[in-house]
């Protein structure tokens, strides 16, 4: 049996070393990794986990390019990255072709850290 974890986290290794420390803090819990794509292929590895989709999240409308461009650094036949969009870009429409145009699978939102509600328009 192949298993595929569709909700991971990983960040640019320049990042994680003071993001999984904040997210901590915030989420009041201890993460189980480093926050790093090599802390996440290990764990794969020890789990059976053949992929993983890794869901990134753009908490500001300027964090899209250096998360697509990472995303697209990252994507093989183990890692999934999605790239994301903040709700409150002014090109955010824009934003969603180049994912798509980018051949990404998807793109992350998220309604806590990106501070809109799942009905609003």
């Amino acid at each position: 049996m192949q298993y595929i974890d569709f909700h991971t986290h990983a960040f640019p290794d320049e990042l994680a070393a003071t993001t999984i420390p904040a997210l901590e803090k915030i989420g009041n819990v201890k993460a189980a990794l480093n926050g790093s794509s090599a802390d996440l292929l290990r764990s794969m590895d020890r789990a059976n986990i053949k992929q993983s989709v890794i869901c990134s999240i753009a908490t500001r409308p300027n964090h899209f390019t250096a998360i697509l461009d990472w995303s697209l650094t990252l994507a093989n036949d183990r890692l999934i990255p999605l790239a994301s969009v903040h709700p409150d870009s002014a090109h955010v429409v824009k934003e969603v072709a180049q994912i798509k145009e980018a051949g990404l699978a998807g793109l992350k939102l998220h309604p806590f850290y990106q501070d809109f509600y799942l009905d609003e328009e």
